[in-house]
């Protein structure tokens, strides 16, 4: 029997302010999804051949899922989490995509879509006939696989609305696949008022685009991740230009062992010890570090 779980039982969470999964998704470069670009689905297809957004309607709640991008074979959120899917055949004005077993992401407000230990299992996005830029999705969640068929409509864990988005962030992003940008935004929104977003979101693509045309080795890039957060296990979006600053530093461990003796006042033992037990001991490393690196960053 599929077991199901009503929308009233998702948890909340908190936001917090790093944005999961993007740096994997650096470290694990591919610049474009060249399969993305086969999509043509016949509802998606109108100023959108690549992917569409589609934009929450109503009031934010702790399950909001915020933006999604939707593309043949990827629904993408814009705190990085990404879902692997399968379209499969639907009746008129519906999309449906099968998610690929066993994935239940955290969402931007810090709850997971499927209440555990629950997996996500189908997606049904319903546009509505008299107003096609809106749709429904009904989400529904499950312990084992089932054939899409086999579930009633009436056991779905959640229901959704949106309204696609043509002016959407991450679909205006020109260097890379619109998640990522997408994180760049919601980073920058966190560390700066209106006026700074912009300019801090053109400086991260910027650096981004560097790191990626040097083709920077993914070992400097995993070390240079946890002098930027002071954090061995760190996870999470971590800022391009941090990384490209550490780069560019002469000497980046010394550098950073200089700021952890600063805060902590004794040495590191080694260069895999970090700050993970001590949250404000780690923040206040990358602090130091993060200013010292941008100053004596060289080309």
């Amino acid at each position: 029997m599929l077991e199901m779980e009503s929308a009233g039982r998702w948890r909340s969470g908190r936001s917090g302010m790093m944005l999961a999964g993007v740096l994997a998704a650096l470290l694990f470069i591919t610049p474009a999804r060249a399969d993305n670009e086969r999509f043509d689905g016949s509802e998606l297809a109108h100023d959108a051949p690549q992917y569409f957004v589609l934009r929450p309607e109503g009031l934010a709640g702790a399950g909001d899922t915020g933006e999604l991008r939707l593309s043949e074979n990827a629904i993408d959120l814009t705190n990085g989490e990404q879902l692997e899917v399968t379209l499969v055949p639907a009746r008129a004005g519906h999309l449906v995509y099968q998610v690929e077993y066993g994935q239940n992401p955290r969402l931007p407000a810090g709850g997971q879509l499927c209440p555990l230990p629950l997996n996500p299992l189908y997606l049904d996005f319903e546009s509505q006939p008299d107003r096609p830029e809106l749709y429904d999705m009904s989400l529904y969640c499950g312990s084992r696989p089932v054939p899409f068929g086999a579930i009633s409509p009436d056991r779905r864990a959640g229901l959704f609305h949106y309204r696609r988005a043509a002016d959407a962030l991450w679909a205006h992003s020109k260097a890379e696949s619109g998640y990522l940008h997408g994180a760049m935004v919601q980073y920058c929104a966190t560390h700066h008022d209106a006026a700074g977003s912009d300019a801090c979101t053109r400086r991260e693509e910027a650096a981004y685009a560097t790191i990626m045309a040097r083709r920077l080795p993914a070992p400097v890039l995993r070390q240079c991740a946890s002098y930027v957060t002071g954090l061995g296990a760190h996870a999470g979006y971590v800022s391009f230009t941090g990384l490209l600053n550490c780069t560019r530093v002469r000497d980046s461990r010394a550098l950073f062992d200089y700021c952890s003796a600063r805060i902590t006042g004794q040495k590191r033992v080694d260069d895999t010890h970090f700050l993970d037990d001590s949250p404000a001991q780690a923040q206040g490393a990358a602090l130091c570090f993060n200013a010292l690196a941008a100053r004596q960053a060289r080309e």
